[in-house]
């Protein structure tokens, strides 16, 4: 029976877990919060005491953390996997953290002849739990040809990036960056309409029966404009973390990117003011900016 670690037991990595197990592998677990860490043993799942215990027991760790800093403390930090970890063991980073940290990483990681993928996904919690997962993917070659039947039952489908860790990370963050931008874009033509008295039933419609239509411009009708700012599991604080690593790798490879930058600011300004609510909650700061400024 193969065995494999899963180092943040969040939702998503929860799930993760719960469809390798449901699949014949024998996986250890770590998670800070111990209600995520008694859910886990309830599927039947091993539990460690800390990353550096995950480590001792397996040679392929699947990561799905937060945010760079959190990918950094449970790999290199005390008590991080780098401490237990043999040569030629894999750590698969299936979370969206950038690509600056992922070269930070394996950095450390390769002078202990320790493998990196870098596995960014594309999905939700069902689509994890049944293993139909969307991975961007890169690193080399004969690794992932070494994980291909395990990546196999964890995704749907595989985009290969490149051979380097931090280029699939690069992909996530070009995708998140599209997704930003698009539910910006509809906020905004959202609040126009609404700020001249427009029929909004009939604008809604004219806008998806335009060319410029999508699956994110109808989320930011459903969502933004129908004002369902909480429980749609689209956090701000994810898409907010993600576009401020786009304009990271904008300043790092000395690009200009106004629209990403603008999206940013209002993005933050959102989680400020209300951090427990949704992407969506956006709309707001659109429609009245000034107000909310001087509030």
């Amino acid at each position: 029976m193969k065995q494999i670690g899963v180092v943040g037991l969040g939702t998503m990595g929860l799930a993760i877990a719960a469809n390798l197990l449901d699949k014949g592998y024998s996986v250890w677990g770590f998670d800070r919060s111990p209600e995520r860490i008694t859910l886990f043993e309830g599927q039947g799942g091993k539990a460690a005491k800390s990353a550096a215990d995950v480590g001792q027991n397996v040679d392929t760790v699947i990561i799905m953390v937060f945010a760079s800093a959190d990918l950094r403390d449970v790999i290199l930090g005390k008590d991080g996997l780098i401490e237990t970890l043999q040569g030629e063991s894999t750590v698969i980073i299936t979370a969206s953290v950038g690509p600056q940290i992922i070269l930070e990483i394996e950095g450390e990681l390769s002078k202990k002849d320790i493998k990196i993928l870098d596995a960014p996904v594309m999905a939700d919690f069902n689509d994890a739990k049944a293993g139909r997962m969307r991975m961007l993917l890169s690193g080399e070659e004969a690794v992932i040809e070494k994980h291909r039947n395990m990546l196999s039952d964890m995704t749907s489908e595989i985009y290969s990036m490149g051979d380097k860790p931090g280029m699939a990370q690069a992909g996530k963050m070009c995708l998140q960056a599209l997704f930003c931008l698009s539910f910006e874009s509809g906020f905004e033509i959202i609040a126009m309409a609404r700020s001249y008295g427009l029929n909004m039933k009939e604008m809604r419609r004219a806008s998806e029966d335009s060319p410029a239509s999508s699956v994110m411009l109808d989320m930011a009708w459903k969502f933004g404009a129908e004002r369902i700012f909480e429980n749609t599991f689209n956090p701000m604080s994810i898409f907010d973390k993600d576009i401020h690593i786009v304009l990271d790798m904008e300043r790092d490879k000395k690009l200009w990117m106004p629209a990403s930058e603008g999206t940013a600011a209002i993005y933050r300004k959102a989680l400020e003011k209300w951090p427990k609510e949704d992407v969506w909650s956006a709309i707001k700061i659109v429609e009245n900016e000034k107000e909310t400024e001087n509030e």
